[in-house]
């Protein structure tokens, strides 16, 4: 019986561990469940009021390691969100897409980083990435980027500013165009991207475009042609701007203000306006002086940041978004291509020359840039005479050429461009006057 009873208590004892076991495990189930699928947010990298670099492994969904900076007021979770600014580089600074400390400085070279490593504050998180060595941004990519940032850091969605330099200034057209619903405002700094076409989606978004005169790596005319693009009016922006000497830069700096209730442009003098909060207006500040870095006086001009955070994306309707073809002022694809987000070809400024002996001037060197092929891939050129007397062309299928023997008259010039996916046609004018 002592033997039987031993073993009967010996039975429950079992039962009763397997069913705690059996519990335990549960218990350990749920709570695993729930960590898999509640939303977390991620630990900032940074302390609020510094900037810090994130590399790519560090940032687990991130299509680019970036400089991280965040206002000194960032709370990590709460109803205090935080305005974003996205900062486009421009093709110097492009590295290995921020996988090491050593390329991803690069960024700090110019504008907000350069400036928040200076010291300066702001009120926005600023995120700052790196794109691929050859320094342009993808739209798809940095709309995946934004959706990084909208996930993992406590932040404003009705308030997404994205501005950039150069390449940097093309993505921020494009991606101004291709996501206008999640767009506030956009500020593109000597954009590297051109198209007039016209595709107002950007009706009731904040722009302000910034361009130096006298740009000879991108002309200020691919603003113009960016502005007049996003605009309904047939009117050009350039109507109305103050040349000096039949064509050169105004005395002062001089800013076009774009009514939509109007329908109209106007230029006023200084690179400012009276109304720095009146959103009915779309913004071109074109600096009298100045080569390709325009993103200096820009990036310094306290009213623009003013300007800059009074914008929300409320949600109004605004014009259905349709494809933009990006293309050159005088483009012309000569076959199809996956354009991207690449812009195309701009050749160094024409040639206007008086001389009553055209065969002694001196010869001139005329080259392509700003397009490197689609996904950056090398290209191919041909120079060749489009019309008129001719020139000399020393290296006919290279980027760069020197031109010489010079004739009197108006002489086109042609390059063909073609790269792995697609091509480009643009012309350069040289006009020989004063002969005898």
């Amino acid at each position: 019986m002592l033997s039987r009873a031993r073993t009967v208590r010996g039975d429950e004892m079992k039962k009763y561990i397997s069913q705690l076991l059996f519990r335990s495990f549960l218990i350990q189930a749920v709570l695993i469940a729930f960590q898999l699928h509640a939303p977390l947010a991620q630990a900032y990298f940074g302390a609020p009021g510094t900037q810090v670099p994130v590399l790519k492994s560090q940032a687990q969904g991130s299509p680019y390691g970036y400089y991280e900076y965040l206002p000194q007021n960032y709370q990590n979770s709460g109803s205090t969100k935080c305005p974003v600014v996205i900062f486009a580089h421009g093709v110097g600074e492009g590295g290995d897409r921020g996988a090491t400390t050593s390329s991803l400085s690069k960024v700090l070279a110019n504008g907000p980083p350069k400036k928040l490593k200076n010291g300066w504050q702001t009120q926005a998180c600023v995120f700052s990435p790196q794109s691929d060595t050859y320094g342009w941004f993808d739209v798809n990519e940095m709309n995946n980027f934004v959706d990084y940032i909208f996930q993992n850091y406590n932040v404003d969605t009705q308030r997404l500013y994205v501005t950039g330099l150069s390449a940097g200034g093309a993505l921020t057209w494009n991606y101004g165009r291709a996501h206008p619903e999640r767009v506030a405002a956009i500020v593109p700094v000597c954009g590297a991207t051109d198209s007039d076409s016209t595709n107002p989606v950007l009706l009731g978004r904040g722009v302000w475009a910034f361009h130096n005169f006298g740009d000879g790596t991108v002309g200020y005319q691919f603003s113009a042609h960016n502005i007049n693009g996003i605009t309904p009016t047939s009117a050009d922006v350039m109507t109305g701007y103050p040349y000096t000497n039949g064509g050169s830069a105004a005395s002062m700096d001089m800013i076009s203000i774009y009514s939509i209730s109007s329908d109209s442009y106007q230029w006023v003098q200084g690179n400012t306006t009276n109304t720095p909060n009146n959103h009915d207006t779309i913004r071109f500040t074109l600096y009298k002086t100045g080569g390709h870095d325009a993103w200096s006086a820009a990036y310094d001009n306290a009213d623009m940041w003013n300007w800059l955070y009074t914008w929300v994306n409320t949600g109004a309707s605004t014009p259905t978004p349709t494809p933009v073809p990006t293309v050159a002022p005088t483009a012309t694809p000569p076959g199809s291509g996956n354009w991207g987000t690449v812009p195309q070809v701009n050749i160094s400024g024409n040639i206007s020359v008086s001389s009553s002996n055209p065969a002694s001037i001196a010869n001139k060197w005329i080259q392509v840039s700003g397009w490197s092929g689609v996904d950056g891939s090398n290209f191919t050129a041909q120079w060749s005479v489009l019309s008129g007397p001719g020139v000399t062309i020393a290296s006919p299928n290279s980027g760069g050429t020197v031109i010489g023997g010079f004739k009197c008259g108006i002489t086109v010039l042609k390059a063909v461009l073609t790269g792995a996916h697609g091509g480009a046609e643009a012309q350069l004018t040289i006009n020989i006057t004063g002969c005898q």
